[in-house]
């Protein structure tokens, strides 16, 4: 087990990585993915491996004691594994060239920098505070993430420039991609390596960000609705169909899955949150309505339709495990496969992708379920809502881009996976208090005549 006072400011550190450090700026030696945020994540897992394999007797002192039973994070990572590896078995039986291999094992440091996020989120966070203080962290790298775009797209700066300055660390690429346009209008990526990129993670932490708006009463309201504005922001300067829709399922699932009076609230001030944050990117909302309304006569559209019938022999020719994980190198710029979901079936076929599939979408929205149904403190209730949001969203994201092709989406999968996990191996040392006696009320009331009622949340070591 990690240790629990290590674990999230450690996770803090990988959240800032992945949202401020480009993930364009490698370590050449280990090649494409090497990025920072990969490399710390990596570190990560190793220490997670280390601490779990010692003998408990020497392992790293933590509050609550020995690693609990797998559940279902660990399952998750385990049938990942096991569609990468039944796809690597493939390859290899088949033989491969150099430059697949190549692909091959980038898309396993993507693999295991996901497992080694959600492993060590869900063993290591072991108070609710963890939780709140790695989500807070996440959210206001989000924000600005969002700050660098809104300069990208209002002004020449590229504060992104800046942030490529990392020691030891190589750009692949030009770095100067950074605005491209649709319509009149530009579309930033900010710290992304894409606007889609950009904006659907944006989406995505929009639950988190109003989770922590409702329950992190440790903060100022101007600390925890800032961010969340400026989280909203990615979505109409990444000028992106996809976060658009993202936005849309998120924000709505989590307003239903919030306590009636902050849902009322939530329905009465999102129709003013969205148009402040319309007018702060002036331009973008007539620019993606008329992408949504010509969406028909949009060629990247149509390319996502031509990808049908594109895939049938892909699938075809290597049906059970694919062609291997991330080795799927299109002939031109019109057989970019822009659904994760026919990726998916091409790179890891039809058993590799329908475990994937499961381990990352199904076992985190069941997840999330069982916290959402099945405990009674709203906080719980509330991690359950929002890993709700998000893997409802994600589930559309895979169906509008090739998700998993960049980092910081499988980055925010993992922490997702992770905090709500944490959440549901919290929620099994959660022992209610018995209800008061009057007797007990009368000797409490004697021993002290300032005594005030405890509740349960101050009792409990899930208290922030």
């Amino acid at each position: 087990m990690t240790p629990n006072r290590a674990a999230a400011p450690l996770l803090q550190i990988w959240v800032i990585a992945v949202f401020l450090v480009p993930s364009d700026m490698v370590l050449r030696p280990l090649g494409g993915r090497a990025h920072l945020a990969n490399l710390i994540a990596m570190a990560l897992g190793a220490w997670w491996l280390a601490t779990t394999l010692l003998p408990r007797r020497v392992r790293p002192l933590s509050r609550y004691g020995p690693t609990n039973s797998p559940g279902a994070v660990h399952l998750a990572v385990a049938l990942t594994w096991m569609a990468t590896l039944g796809a690597w078995v493939a390859l290899a039986r088949r033989g491969g060239d150099d430059l697949t291999w190549n692909a091959a094992e980038r898309w396993g440091m993507v693999v295991l920098a996901y497992s080694a996020i959600a492993l060590v989120a869900v063993d290591g966070l072991r108070h609710i505070a963890d939780l709140h203080r790695v989500a807070a962290t996440a959210v206001a790298a989000c924000a600005v993430s969002s700050v660098v775009a809104f300069f990208q797209w209002r002004t020449s700066l590229d504060p992104s420039e800046w942030l490529r300055r990392v020691p030891g660390l190589t750009l692949v690429g030009d770095g100067t991609d950074t605005v491209m346009t649709r319509g009149e209008v530009g579309r930033v990526t900010g710290t992304a390596l894409h606007p889609i990129e950009f904006g659907v993670a944006g989406a995505l932490m929009i639950p988190v960000a109003i989770h922590l708006l409702v329950h992190d009463q440790r903060r100022h309201l101007l600390r925890r609705m800032v961010p969340l504005l400026l989280c909203a922001l990615a979505v109409p300067l990444s000028v992106s169909r996809s976060g658009v829709v993202v936005a849309f399922v998120t924000v709505g699932v989590m307003i239903l899955c919030l306590p009636p009076i902050p849902r009322l609230t939530a329905m009465a001030v999102a129709p003013v949150a969205s148009v402040m944050v319309l007018l702060a990117a002036p331009g973008t909302a007539s620019t993606l309505r008329t992408s949504f309304l010509t969406a028909t006569e949009d060629s990247s559209v149509q390319a996502r339709l031509d990808d049908f019938a594109l895939v049938g022999p892909m699938i075809a020719s290597q049906p059970w495990w694919g062609v291997g994980g991330g080795t799927y190198q299109p002939a031109d710029l019109f057989e970019i496969l822009d659904n994760q979901y026919l990726l998916g079936l091409v790179e890891l076929g039809v058993a590799g992708g329908v475990l994937f599939a499961f381990a990352t979408l199904i076992i985190p929205l069941h997840l999330a379920g069982v916290v959402r149904r099945r405990h009674h403190s709203e906080v719980v209730r509330s991690w359950g809502g929002a890993g709700l949001a998000c893997g409802l969203g994600a589930l559309v994201a895979w169906a509008t881009f090739d998700a998993w092709a960049f980092p910081r989406f499988a980055a925010v999968s993992a922490l997702l996976l992770g905090l709500v996990g944490a959440a549901r191996e919290l929620s099994y040392r959660w022992t209610p208090l018995p209800p008061p006696t009057p007797d007990s009320r009368a000797s409490l009331g004697a021993l002290s005549p300032t005594h005030t009622t405890t509740t349960q949340e101050e009792l409990s070591p899930w208290t922030c």
